[in-house]
C-alpha cells in the first residue's frame, strides 16, 4: 500500500516545510501531496516525494466563486475566519477525489516525533481520534462529535464505495443554518456511523470498519 499522505496548506510555507521533514524523518516511502490555496505565502520548498496540487489562484477550486452558491451563509464568526472550515472541507474533498486513493490528512501545523505507518490500514474507512466541537453563534451554544482532521487515516476507495464524502455543504459550519455545529469532521463521522460501521478503540485511536 502507498503511503499517501495528504496536507492542506494556506500561507503557512514553513511550517508547512518542517512538517515535510519530520515525515521524511520518520516515515519511510512516504509520498506527499500538497493541497496550497495559499493567497500570499504558496509553498515552493522542493523534495523528490511532494507533488503540489496548486490552487493558489483558483485552478481548481474558486472560493469566491464557490462562496456565492449560498448567499444566506452566515455572516457571524463563520465570516470573521472567512469560512476556514467550509474552505477546509472542500479541500480534503477535493484532493480525495483528485487522488483517488486512501491517505493520511495532516494539518501543516503538525511535527512528527515518530513513524505513523501504522495508521494506514485498509480494514478499517477511519482511524484517528474523535473530538467534541462546540460553538456559539449568537445566543445558540452547539455542540457535536467529530472526526479530528488535523491527523487521520482516510480509506477513500471505502468512502467512496459507501458514499460517504468529507464534505456535505448542507452540514458545514457556515454555510446554512443546519450547518451550525458541524465543525470540518463532524457529517463525515456521522455519515461514517450512518453506514452500521463497527467502532474499535486503543487508547486514543478510534477504528471504523464496515460490516
Amino acid at each position: 500500500m502507498k503511503k499517501n499522505i495528504v496536507i492542506v496548506h494556506y500561507n503557512t510555507p514553513r511550517l508547512t516545510e518542517c512538517l515535510v521533514r519530520s515525515i521524511n524523518l520518520f516515515v519511510k516511502d512516504a509520498v506527499i501531496y500538497i493541497f496550497d490555496n495559499s493567497d500570499k505565502s504558496p509553498f515552493t520548498a522542493t523534495f523528490d516525494n511532494v507533488t503540489i496540487i496548486d490552487n493558489t489562484k483558483g485552478q481548481i477550486i474558486n472560493f469566491d466563486v464557490w462562496l456565492k452558491r449560498y448567499p444566506d451563509r452566515l455572516k457571524t464568526s463563520a465570516g470573521r475566519n472567512n469560512y476556514g472550515s467550509a474552505k477546509h472541507a472542500y479541500s480534503v474533498q477535493k484532493c480525495m477525489d483528485i487522488i483517488g486513493d486512501n491517505f493520511i490528512l495532516l494539518d501543516s501545523d503538525i511535527l512528527l516525533k515518530k513513524d505513523i505507518s501504522s495508521l494506514f490500514d485498509e480494514r478499517y474507512i477511519f482511524v484517528g481520534s474523535t473530538e467534541i466541537w462546540r460553538a456559539r453563534t449568537g445566543v445558540a451554544k452547539y455542540s457535536r462529535e467529530r472526526a479530528v482532521p488535523y491527523i487521520c487515516f482516510i480509506n477513500v476507495k471505502k468512502c467512496k464505495e459507501l458514499g460517504i464524502n468529507f464534505l456535505d455543504d448542507r452540514r458545514i459550519y457556515g454555510l446554512t443554518q443546519n450547518g451550525d455545529n458541524y465543525d470540518t469532521g463532524a457529517s463525515f463521522l456521522e455519515d461514517i456511523r450512518s453506514k452500521k460501521t463497527r467502532m474499535e478503540e486503543d487508547n486514543t485511536t478510534v477504528f471504523y470498519s464496515s460490516l
